[in-house]
């Protein structure tokens, strides 16, 4: 029996990866006007987000696990085909594979947000979510990391799970469920930066820092490298040393959320004058 390939094809801003960023910017503009034309329940939505989540992961588990053989490979277990001789050790889930970036930390606050009866923090979470959801889902698009592969489910899972996340995020503020303010603003870029600085942390954990494989190494929250390994980024790169890289994608980071939020922190002060 043939193994299903799934190996992937980066190819940042090549044609398949152009076509996705398409699908995606009108699916997102379709389900905004949908949700905002429609009685639909932001409860509802906040279903319809989890079950995307789920069915999310659930296809990243199956795409990314894999055996560890006795020949000392890893191979995906769907790329799997028998030899001679080899034998299955153990199976294996890659490490960068874990939910710990941005994107795929969020649907546990979503979580949280339909769990909690704190008002306070229901509020705190979605006015966290708003920015950085919005932001990190269209980052991760744009860049396309799991590349443009065709016949490769996950690629699928990648995009339109960003894209739900975008579409769950605007509707945070289509379904007036948040006031932005300069206090609010100010505690979610508090809130991003500690999580940008404990990535460090974890990514340290993670990374097999007894090889030179740079795939080794996680890069949870982009904070040990640019997005992409193979594209040199202006602004994005190593090139001046990593303290002026990751000083660079916090400023970059606060920048983008001061801008998206700021016409909303106007507008909540002009109506409290």
């Amino acid at each position: 029996m043939k193994p299903l390939l799934l190996a992937e094809v980066t190819d940042p801003f090549g044609r398949n990866h152009l076509v996705f960023i398409g699908i995606c910017i009108l699916l997102i503009i379709g389900l905004c006007i949908l949700i905002s034309k429609t009685e639909i329940k932001f409860e509802t939505i906040i279903n319809i987000m989890l079950i995307a989540w789920i069915c999310s992961e659930t296809i990243k588990l199956v795409s990314n696990m894999s055996y560890l053989l006795s020949d000392g490979t890893v191979v995906k277990i769907l790329e799997y085909e028998a030899k001679e001789g080899i034998s299955i050790l153990s199976a294996y889930y890659p490490r960068e594979a874990l939910p710990f970036h941005l994107c795929s930390i969020q649907p546990l606050f979503i979580l949280t947000v339909k769990l909690t009866k704190n008002e306070k923090i229901k509020d705190t979470l979605l006015k966290f979510i708003f920015p950085t959801a919005t932001l990190g889902a269209a980052i991760a698009i744009i860049v396309g990391s799991e590349g443009a592969n065709l016949i490769n489910p996950q690629t699928y899972e990648y995009f339109f799970f960003h894209a739900f996340l975008i579409v769950f995020a605007i509707s945070i503020v289509i379904k007036k469920q948040i006031t932005i303010t300069l206090k609010s603003h100010l505690q979610t870029l508090l809130m991003i930066l500690l999580m940008f600085v404990g990535s460090i942390w974890l990514n340290s954990i993670l990374s097999d820092t007894g090889t030179s494989l740079l795939s080794s190494y996680t890069n949870f929250f982009y904070s040990m490298r640019p997005p992409i390994d193979d594209m040199h980024l202006p602004l994005l790169n190593l090139d001046n040393g990593w303290f002026v890289y990751f000083f660079t994608i916090i400023g970059i980071g606060v920048t983008a959320i001061t801008l998206l939020q700021l016409p909303f922190i106007i507008k909540n002060y002009k109506n409290n004058k």
